[in-house]
């Protein structure tokens, strides 16, 4: 979505800072990390690459747009809402007002740096960071891997302990598990029973989007889509 982290009623050279000083240099990154990730071979860089893939995984839990609106409905309620309770009888009646008066643009500078804090520090993406990562391969069978606008599905295998999976590739999965003994459990699950989890998951928790390769998937989509949809905000683990 064109404009989807811009920091709004900012100087328009600047309303765009989150896109163009943050997200587009760690997905630049995380970028390099997938094409390792596909390669199955280790990171040159894994201290950075490691924290970009980390990021980017963190981020597709929370940037997309509903999260982002809700992020911004929730951050100006509470702020009117302390204004509220901590104005003095000289200032204006409403939040609205005050900043209408004082012509600032805190709140959207807020909000941006809240976005860039929730995908750099946040104890979820140290909890990813620390996570043992593995990928499945999947080959020989009728249908692909979907993803979607949800597509991280997470603990849905019967395995011993929390655990996110990511389609990489129409045959390729990508899996985060919190101890090693839960992704040497992943690594033994059929394949194809993987492959049947992943879709029906990530078809049914998507919004709006569903991609695949063709359309030989479409009835399959048309019959999930968003039938299981959780709430709206970041679905963590």
């Amino acid at each position: 979505m064109r404009g989807l982290y811009r920091v709004d009623d900012i100087d328009p050279g600047v309303v765009n800072a989150v896109e163009a000083l943050f997200m587009k240099p760690s997905d630049g990154l995380a970028a390099e990390a997938l094409q390792c990730l596909l390669a199955e071979r280790a990171f040159p860089k894994p201290g950075p690459m490691r924290t970009s893939w980390s990021r980017f995984m963190l981020s597709l839990m929370i940037r997309y747009p509903e999260a982002v609106a809700l992020m911004k409905k929730q951050l100006r309620e509470n702020v009117e809402k302390m204004y509220d309770q901590t104005r003095t009888p000289d200032q204006p009646a409403t939040f609205a007002e005050y900043e209408a008066k004082q012509n600032t643009h805190d709140m959207a500078r807020v909000h941006g740096k809240l976005l860039m804090d929730l995908m750099q520090d946040s104890r979820m993406g140290k909890l990813i960071f620390g996570m043992h990562w593995g990928v499945m391969k999947l080959k020989n069978y009728r249908h692909d891997l979907l993803t979607s606008d949800r597509a991280i599905a997470s603990n849905i295998f019967p395995i011993s302990a929390h655990h996110m999976c990511l389609p990489i590739s129409p045959r390729m999965v990508f899996v985060a598990c919190a101890t090693q003994q839960a992704k040497e459990e992943f690594t033994r699950l059929d394949p194809h029973a993987v492959m049947q989890a992943m879709n029906n998951t990530i078809v049914r928790q998507a919004q709006t989007y569903v991609w695949g390769t063709d359309d030989s998937q479409l009835r399959y989509v048309k019959n999930r889509l968003g039938r299981e949809s959780g709430p709206i905000g970041a679905y963590l683990i």
